[in-house]
């Protein structure tokens, strides 16, 4: 049993990074997926097959530029061969959005929330339906559904705590399971965010990096030779619940001090609201701060400084060779940059800080989120069901 079980978690990670050379390189040969992935031709040629019988990828004949002779059998992702959907909980709706295998996002539709976490599973089945019938679509066209969920969802889809949606102790997966039929993945928002970077956006191509996100929630998520990092449970990578300052902010988790109760957005606000009232979006603390507001500018220095203190713990723990910013702390970069600096460079041992690349999403203040679709294309390529998530595939 015990060698089944690697053996299908050896054939996923082949599967992933076979997947992943084609999206980096799209038109490499065979013989090319070996030499970048350094795997043997009989298990490349394998789950190349694999994945054509899933219509994931195709083949076509091409010459490559001063290329004599025959021309060479070229691989690519194929953008007609399915449709993915990346289902987003967000605090005040529920977000669909279908995609191409290659990430491209072809439509979008918000839908209210459900009435409790009890009625979860029944409201993603009939929003599925009613968003298929939207774009003309049926629903059992859908390869692959991918779930993201704000909040700590452990390996086996229980939601353990959600700050923004007030649930706890929620068995998503069972329910969504019961309600959904096909290929179903969830995961946490961050990590399906860090996901969707490592596909689609600044860390693709990279194989080791922290990504730290603001928005409603604060978050962060960990990649290690190319997978996502997710801890014994599937709770690593909580960088919000770094503690930075002694006695301070009661965070939603119940703790004091935590970055997370100074950079959520709720937690912005209402800092930026005790400078000025009538600031009460995240525009116009933006607008505030342009307009050379030396108190907003103040509390954005101050922010930065908290989040450059986060981030410094876990250079110094983890040594990532970068790390990515997203969603409101991009947003805010140009008036956060000078406080994270400061404080980095300050906490930071000089080895790992001299190592680490600071880079700013190109997707963490999309409209239309991709980490659901990540997760949906994740689970979709890896064979056998995805790794430490839960699914309706089987071998």
């Amino acid at each position: 049993m015990e060698s089944d079980v690697h053996a299908r978690d050896l054939r996923q990670m082949h599967a992933s990074q076979i997947f992943y050379a084609l999206l980096v390189e799209p038109g490499i040969s065979q013989r090319e997926v070996c030499e970048r992935t350094g795997y043997d031709k009989s298990t490349v040629s394998l789950i190349v097959n694999r994945l054509q019988e899933l219509s994931i990828i195709e083949r076509s004949q091409a010459k490559k530029s001063g290329q004599r002779g025959r021309p060479m059998e070229s691989l690519r992702i194929s953008e007609e061969g399915g449709l993915l959907v990346g289902v987003h909980m967000e605090f005040d709706c529920i977000r669909f959005v279908s995609s191409s295998l290659g990430g491209a996002v072809v439509h979008s539709k918000d839908f209210p929330l459900p009435k409790g976490p009890d009625s979860t599973g029944e409201t993603i089945r009939k929003g599925l339906a009613l968003f298929c019938d939207g774009i003309g679509r049926d629903v059992s066209e859908i390869q692959s559904v991918g779930v993201s969920i704000p909040g700590q969802l452990d390996n086996d889809g229980k939601l353990v705590y959600s700050p923004n949606l007030h649930w706890r102790d929620v068995d998503l997966g069972a329910q969504l399971h019961a309600q959904i039929d096909g290929p179903l993945f969830l995961g946490n928002d961050t990590k399906a965010a860090a996901l969707a970077e490592h596909y689609f956006g600044v860390a693709r191509g990279i194989d080791d990096f922290l990504m730290v996100s603001g928005g409603v929630g604060f978050g962060g998520a960990l990649f290690l030779d190319g997978e996502l990092y997710r801890g014994s449970s599937g709770f690593a990578g909580e960088i919000g619940h770094t503690k930075v300052v002694r006695n301070g902010r009661l965070c939603g988790c119940g703790a004091e001090g935590c970055v997370a109760a100074y950079m959520t957005l709720p937690a912005l606000l209402e800092r930026a609201g005790a400078v000025d009232s009538a600031v009460v979006t995240l525009d116009a603390i933006e607008a505030r701060a342009k307009q050379g507001d030396e108190q907003m500018l103040d509390l954005l220095h101050e922010s930065g400084e908290l989040v450059g203190l986060a981030v410094s713990n876990a250079v110094n723990t983890l040594n990532p060779p970068v790390v990515i910013l997203a969603g409101t702390l991009v947003k805010l970069w140009p008036f956060l940059e000078r406080g994270f600096h400061k404080a980095l460079r300050a906490n930071t041992l000089s080895a790992p800080f001299a190592q680490t690349a600071i880079r700013l999403s190109t997707m963490g203040l999309d409209p239309l989120p991709r980490g659901g679709v990540a997760l949906a294309l994740q689970g979709l390529i890896s064979l056998a069901g995805p790794t430490g998530l839960p699914s309706t595939q089987s071998d």
